[in-house]
């Protein structure tokens, strides 16, 4: 009964009330957040303490009273039908070019939709449920214009260009704000690129899919570039340095918050060795729905009593306490993906950079199948969004994670992660940075002037080169390619190596003789002991007086060993453990 309408298109009383009910819960999570209020007390899925916003604070508590102010309003039976969109779509936006430009949203059911960008011009009619999209064609980078949304009302954004966009995703690493920087003062009076244009996504988490995002478009200036991402501030502005096109950068992050999180219900499924998360997604939904059926009787007997004590002028009775959904928190798989990325699916993009992996550590080469779930799910979905019948192939550009410099403590080594990131490279249209010269502590050495920058550039060399098709461009450290053994020896081949390996980083580096750092060898035992190295052409020779025939070889394995295997671009080897086969 919640989606039928009376002869006027209004919601019906029972559908008004459910509406207040749901809109209530809202009001009353927001202040719980707000508060720091755990989600229903619990631990998650995975025993961590749950986080809560804290940088958000006032725009919750100024949604809440939104919120609570459409419960009288929907309470009084004077329900909207006006149009609506996600916030995806403000102001200052910046739209993708060189392909269709979805635009969607909700109204009353069979209303009539007429979309104008400049002089592109696309009509169409919402369902029964109100819902609508349209797909603009494609157009050339340029703007500014404005894009009217017409029905019964019309929605106007203003300051819209037309560039090329892309999403930065991850945990405290993407999320890193320009004013954290050592030199930020530096930074931020040259940051006056008014075509370069930032949308932080609301930090929200979901037990269920949601179609409604908060988010705001602001151009990049000396004062709006204090919150920006820096590793995707960098990132764009290389682009924008090199395209000479508008850039748009959609921010979604979550400190302390795990690949699951991010990643679709239906990929879980899709992965045999993830099914146990899947089976936990189905069996919280079950509990959710059978919380809510039994909740009802209580909440319709409040609603009763509360529109009585409202008549007769009387204090309403406190609201009985509503069901939460397991999975409502940013520690539970799914939940940043449902709240945060699922309301943005079908918003035309170029590509994807993603940064995380911290809360991840202890996964070892399990984070592999996560790592696939979450990419090739993200693109079909996308797809689906859109009406495409094939899963898109979203360019996918992630960070490795750096050499910690301390001894692990996480259980599998960290080693074995940065394992599982090299593997991903074998998911088609992906591309990793490898960060083995960059610290990772998160004290004082992340306040440098070169983390974040040198990070933001490398995965800019990726799209660049794959994405853009720029030639001549060395984009990568050099990456395993294979091995031989030449009697106690073992002979390494690496793709990505530029104009040839080096052991400084940087073109003309003088210190070629210097011993290679972090490899060792092992026999058929397995027992890995410390070799030596040396570069011999386009090749590492290693070899080590106790094993007499090598089977195996490992590179960057322990933590406090540090690395100086490069290229000559000055982009430094990944880590890898290989065996003869």
């Amino acid at each position: 009964m919640l989606g039928r309408r009376g002869a006027h298109g209004r919601l019906s009383l029972h559908g008004r009330s459910i509406v207040v009910i749901l809109l209530f819960k809202l009001h009353v999570d927001g202040l719980r957040a707000c508060a720091g209020e755990a989600p229903g007390g619990a631990r998650g899925l995975f025993g961590q303490k749950e986080r809560h916003m804290n940088s958000t604070d006032r725009g919750t508590i100024t949604r809440s009273v939104a919120i609570l102010l459409a419960c009288v309003y929907l309470a009084a039976g004077e329900a909207s039908a006006k149009i609506k969109v996600p916030g995806i779509f403000a102001d200052n936006m910046v739209l993708q070019t060189g392909m269709p430009i979805p635009i969607w949203g909700f109204s009353a059911a069979e209303e009539e939709i007429t979309v104008n960008l400049g002089v592109r011009r696309a009509s169409t009619t919402a369902d029964a449920k109100g819902k609508w999209m349209v797909k603009l064609p494609a157009m050339k980078p340029g703007g500014p214009y404005n894009l009217i949304i017409s029905g019964e009302n019309k929605i106007q954004f203003k300051e819209v260009l037309v560039g090329e966009v892309w999403l930065a995703v991850g945990d405290g690493y993407m999320e890193f704000h320009m004013a954290q920087m050592a030199d930020y003062k530096k930074e931020s009076a040259a940051a006056k690129f008014p075509q370069i244009r930032v949308c932080r996504l609301e930090r929200r988490y979901s037990g269920l899919p949601m179609d409604r995002i908060v988010g705001s478009w602001v151009p990049c200036d000396p004062k709006n570039v204090y919150y920006f991402s820096s590793v995707a501030y960098y990132f764009g502005r290389e682009l924008h340095t090199n395209l000479k096109v508008p850039v748009g950068l959609i921010t979604a992050t979550y400190d302390g918050s795990r690949a699951e999180a991010w990643t679709p219900p239906s990929a879980f499924l899709a992965a045999p060795k993830l099914q146990k998360i899947f089976l936990g997604i189905v069996e919280a939904n079950k509990k959710y729905n059978q919380a809510m059926e039994k909740a009802l009787p209580e909440i319709e007997a409040w609603l009763k009593d509360t529109r009585k004590a409202l008549a007769e002028g009387r204090t309403v009775p406190v609201m009985p306490p509503l069901p939460r959904h397991q999975f409502h928190s940013p520690s539970q798989p799914t939940s940043l993906y449902n709240g945060t990325i699922h309301p943005i699916l079908p918003f035309a993009l170029r590509g994807a950079i993603w940064y995380q992996g911290y809360y991840n550590r202890e996964d070892g080469m399990i984070y592999y199948n996560k790592m696939k779930a979450l990419i090739t799910g993200w693109r079909k979905v996308r797809g689906q969004a859109i009406g495409d019948v094939e899963p898109s192939d979203l360019p996918f550009y992630y960070v490795q994670m750096a050499l910690s410099f301390r001894k692990s403590t996480y259980g599998p080594p960290l080693a074995l992660m940065r394992e599982a990131q090299r593997a991903t490279l074998a998911v088609p249209n992906t591309g990793m940075v490898v960060t083995t010269d960059l610290t990772t502590s998160r004290t004082s050495s992340s306040r440098t002037s070169t983390r974040p920058r040198k990070i933001g550039k490398r995965l800019s060399l990726w799209a660049l080169a794959k994405t853009y098709g720029r030639e001549g461009l060395v984009y990568s450290g050099p990456l395993y390619k294979s091995m031989k053994a030449e009697g106690g020896k073992i002979r390494i081949s690496f793709d990505h190596v530029g104009g040839g390996l080096t052991t400084q980083s940087g073109k003309g580096a003088s210190g070629a003789g210097e011993p290679l750092k972090n490899f060792a060898i092992a026999g058929e035992d397995k027992k890995f002991v410390k070799a030596e190295a040396k570069i011999d052409g386009n090749e590492v020779v290693v070899s080590s007086a106790k094993v007499a025939a090598p089977v195996a070889v490992r590179f960057g394995w322990d933590e406090r060993g540090g690395t100086n295997l490069f290229n000559s671009a000055g982009l430094p080897a990944s880590p890898f453990s290989e065996e003869k086969q």
